[in-house]
């Protein structure tokens, strides 16, 4: 699968509670022209990944932490998505999907779920006061080297 090695830390601003519901393409191609308004919309729908301008699958991408902006499928371009791409909100209810059940159901490598899990713990502590003391101890904190290797990917990406 094409999907990032590591997680990244996803475009978000602000953050909400509403129950989660993962975007579709459609959606995520509406909110791409909503947040960037200065791009023009081509005459033809685009109905693939691969019709996709390459800005677009970039922000895509940054909605979740393992989407490859790079992706021939959409999902592989929004793998682990957790911010809303009409609202651009970081939601509680996504990366707890991560850290629960549904994540260990996601057929990755255990790195990647490491990756992920740590990723979206850090996030809930951050953004939404969840209790330091809840995380399991091999979620709780980043290596120098894991941090490099997410800004790697990030670089590669663009």
């Amino acid at each position: 699968m094409a999907i990032r090695e590591t997680a990244r830390t996803p475009n978000y601003s602000g953050t909400s509670s509403a129950q989660w519901n993962a975007p579709g393409f459609v959606k995520c191609i509406n909110g791409y022209y909503k947040h960037h308004p200065d791009a023009s919309r081509p005459d033809d729908e685009i109905n693939t990944v691969d019709e996709a301008p390459a800005a677009m699958k970039r922000w895509i991408a940054s909605l979740s932490l393992l989407g490859n902006s790079k992706a021939d499928t959409f999902d592989e371009l929004l793998f682990f998505p957790v911010v809303d791409p009409s609202t651009m909100k970081l939601n509680k209810s996504a990366l707890v999907a991560v850290v629960s059940g549904r994540g260990s159901q996601a057929d990755i490598s255990d790195a990647q779920l490491t990756s992920s899990r740590k990723k979206a713990y850090s996030l809930l502590v951050k953004e939404f006061d969840y209790d330091k003391e809840d995380v399991p101890s091999e979620y709780k904190s980043y290596t120098k080297q894991e941090l490099i290797d997410e800004a790697k990917e990030d670089i590669e990406e663009l």
